[in-house]
């Protein structure tokens, strides 16, 4: 199986898509940085960016202070690019019968199965840290790193762990579709579907004043959103919030293999 994670990740090296899809995550960091500096300190209030609210920090532009900006983004920005990996990752293996040939010499379908979910967790780990990392080095040039705060680095590790740990079983939701649909064209519209849609359909609750935001609790994108407030998180929540990722991992991945182990492969 290692060798299929080598020759997977050798592939979609040479893969557009995926140099497209970090260079997005990188121009997403930079602007995000470049307006705040342009704009300067924040007021203490979030700031509504139609529909989405942003809290700007009430500072000038710094390192530190980046890292809490910026994890405000994922989980709009990271989720939707989870996609073009899935493309790069999972797709494939049908287009160009590269799962015919590795069943044929002897690759179990389940290892299969896991090498793509380690290949896409090994992808959505360098783009959450790009997309972190590269718009705090740049805040930093701007204005210098800021006085560390007591327990800064721990809570940055708690809400930065928890968002990826989120995001690789959004990585996981979208392997289970890529493998069991086949078709990119109905993968993107299902992967939308699912994402989207709950925070929809709360959101015009809402406005018919029916509250059904507790669904929220169970949706990965609303999680990773909430998984991203420095000091807010505590250890209850975070346990939830780890209960909701490795819900979505566990589901998916064992329906998936099941469903892999019995599917057609052309």
């Amino acid at each position: 199986m290692i060798n299929m994670i080598r020759a997977d990740l050798y592939r979609i090296t040479r893969s557009w898509v995926v140099y497209v899809t970090f260079a997005v995550a990188l121009a997403a960091s930079i602007v995000a940085i470049i307006i705040w500096a342009s704009a300067g300190p924040g007021t203490g209030e979030p700031v509504n960016l139609n529909g989405m609210y942003i809290l700007v920090p009430t500072s000038t532009v710094n390192g530190m202070d980046s890292i809490g900006l910026l994890m405000q983004f994922p989980h709009v920005l990271l989720s939707i690019l989870v996609l073009p990996l899935t493309f790069c990752v999972a797709v494939p293996i049908f287009a160009n019968k590269t799962a015919k040939n590795d069943i044929a010499f002897g690759m179990s379908r389940a290892k299969l199965y896991i090498s793509k979910l380690i290949g896409m967790t090994i992808l959505i780990t360098l783009l959450y840290l790009l997309y972190v990392g590269i718009g705090t080095l740049l805040a930093t040039i701007l204005g210098g790193f800021g006085s560390v705060t007591t327990g800064f680095w721990s809570s940055v590790l708690q809400a930065s762990g928890l968002q990826l740990f989120l995001l690789i079983a959004l990585g996981c939701l979208a392997i289970f579709l890529a493998l069991a649909i086949k078709k990119p064209v109905v993968l993107t519209e299902l992967y939308f579907v699912l994402i989207l849609v709950p925070v929809i359909i709360v959101v015009i609750a809402s406005l018919l004043n029916v509250d059904i935001s507790w669904l929220l609790r169970f949706e990965l994108m609303a999680n990773i959103h909430g998984a991203g407030s420095l000091f807010l998180i505590d250890t209850h929540n975070a346990i939830s919030i780890l209960g909701v990722g490795a819900s979505w991992m566990a589901l998916t991945s064992i329906v998936g293999i099941a469903m892999f182990r019995k599917a057609e492969i052309k």
